[in-house]
């Protein structure tokens, strides 16, 4: 029998992802966008960031009617927010974390390590780092899920 500690609200519930090369490209430029994003982010920084994720989302050949579905969702999503200020890109992290969750989720397997965190304020994302949680919008709140 195998016994695992309860987890606490101090514990990322992490997992690995993803077992399709096009959605672990997609998640990585993703966490990219996340880091961007922290602390006294710059709109340089974050819009350099946004436009190493808009291309990886233009190809959907092959993909299923799901992964597509959110992976066009996600292309719009990002291709309205990619030129803009850390702010506006903030504002639309929401949404684009939402589908890039739903991408993780689907394709769990692999080697990319992320943790899904949550403030109730602004909304759900995911990240690298499943010891801290840091919150991309610029806010301390945030607990994982």
């Amino acid at each position: 029998m195998l016994w695992v500690a309860p987890a606490t609200a101090e514990d990322a519930q992490a997992f690995v992802c993803c077992d399709d090369s096009r959605i672990t490209r997609v998640v990585e430029a993703y966490l990219g966008v996340h880091e961007s994003l922290l602390g006294d982010a710059s709109d340089k920084r974050a819009r350099e960031a946004m436009k190493v994720l808009s291309p990886l989302l233009r190809d959907r050949s092959g993909l299923s009617t799901p992964d597509r579905t959110a992976v066009q969702a996600l292309q719009k999503l990002v291709d309205a927010a990619k030129n803009k200020s850390v702010g506006a890109i903030r504002e639309a992290f929401d949404p684009i974390s939402r589908q890039v969750i739903f991408l993780a989720l689907r394709h769990q397997g692999g080697k990319t390590e992320v943790a899904e965190a949550w403030c109730p304020q602004v909304g759900p994302w995911l990240q690298a780092d499943v010891t801290k949680i840091a919150s991309p919008y610029g806010e301390t709140c945030g607990r994982w899920r």
